[in-house]
């Protein structure tokens, strides 16, 4: 897609379409507070820009953001904690998608946009943004220290082995 035209409502059909792939266009409009036109509109665009095939979603076609993947494992998992966790993952802006599913390394993926810059500096400017979300996403809220401790993969001494760039 063209640079800055993935906004707050290309992002909801996204997650939408990931989560609810039969999902009808008028309420994937419901969901993220626009008319079923724009919703129409904006997967026509999709398509057209390659982004989006059916209802699969290609990353790569993202000339302007790249997609970063965590892994994180639940000290305590059951069925109401996970999904909490999963709650708060996606109320994140920049987190697209979160899967649970049944490991033994790991119970929830994240995968996440950053909107890297095109000179040199911006490239620095993105290593530190994948950091920064990271940490963001690290962050546990209040009210889930008690039930839910999410533990990431990796070392210390490969403290960036968790992160993941899929495209």
């Amino acid at each position: 897609m063209v640079k800055g035209n993935l906004d707050s409502v290309d992002l909801g059909i996204i997650r939408i379409l990931l989560t609810h792939p039969t999902m009808k266009q008028g309420e994937i409009a419901k969901s993220v507070s626009v008319s079923s036109g724009t919703v129409t509109n904006r997967l026509i665009k999709m398509r057209a820009s390659g982004l989006l095939s059916g209802h699969l979603f290609d990353f790569s076609k993202l000339c302007d953001h790249k997609v970063y993947r965590m892994f994180f494992k639940l000290d305590k998992s059951s069925k109401s904690e996970m999904s909490r966790a999963i709650s708060y993952f996606m109320d994140l802006d920049f987190v697209i998608n979160v899967k649970e599913v049944y490991a033994d390394h790991y119970d929830i993926i994240v995968d996440y946009l950053i909107f890297p810059g095109d000179s040199e500096a911006d490239a620095e400017d993105e290593g530190a943004e994948v950091v920064k979300k990271a940490q963001i996403l690290r962050e546990v809220p209040v009210e889930f220290k008690d039930s839910i401790r999410l533990r990431e993969l990796g070392s210390e001494a490969n403290q960036l082995s968790y992160f993941e760039l899929l495209v």
